[in-house]
């Protein structure tokens, strides 16, 4: 079966109200319905997927992100099994949809914990820091920054609230520094600098 058969209008879509509540669709739902809380760039592989599981009578389990009630875009997992009637005709897809926005978001702190924590037991005399990047630019000044203690002890600062009150001026500290301004030319390097200490 091709992607477009799948999508065709003329298909029974049944979904259960809970299916409806976490997309914040209507009573009446159709096929395309749901297919447009896909988010564009994933949809062909997710329609392809789909369509190859209809095609084998195959099962599997998928990861991708839908745009929830709220209108924000969360990641769902979704489980799908083709089926068909016992004369082996009539194929059919019934599946299951799961709101997994929070584990993707407790694997992310974890990995990024886990992360810090490797850096601070390799490099126990120097300090550790991390930089959540915003539309590619390192030098943004709505990034995101964790410091470790030995950082900011290693500046003269011995309380994280002290240190908060200047670190977003830490860049005016430098004596010397040079960043790049894009994203795609900020690769793993090394740069030597002088700070001023507190």
């Amino acid at each position: 079966m091709q992607t477009q058969e799948l999508t065709d209008p003329n298909n029974t879509f049944w979904c259960s109200s809970r299916f409806r509540g976490l997309l914040g669709l209507g009573q009446e739902v159709g096929i395309g319905d749901w297919v447009a809380r896909i988010k564009t760039e994933g949809r062909p592989e997710v329609l392809g997927w789909l369509a190859t599981l209809l095609r084998q009578q195959g099962s599997g389990r998928r990861e991708f992100r839908l745009i929830r009630a709220d209108g924000n875009e969360a990641w769902f997992c979704c489980v799908a099994s083709s089926v068909t009637d016992k004369s082996g005709k009539k194929p059919r897809l019934v599946g299951l949809l799961r709101d997994i926005q929070f584990e993707r978001e407790q694997e992310e702190e974890l990995f990024k914990t886990l992360t810090r924590f490797e850096l601070s037991r390799e490099l126990l005399s120097d300090g550790v820091w991390d930089m959540e990047i915003l539309a590619g630019d390192p030098i943004n000044p709505n990034n995101r920054l964790w410091w470790s203690q030995q950082f900011r002890t290693l500046l003269g600062f011995e309380s994280e609230g002290t240190f908060l009150a200047v670190s977003t001026v830490l860049p005016t500290r430098c004596i010397r520094m040079s960043l790049p301004t894009t994203l795609s030319s900020f690769s793993p390097t090394s740069m030597t600098a002088r700070v001023r200490h507190l």
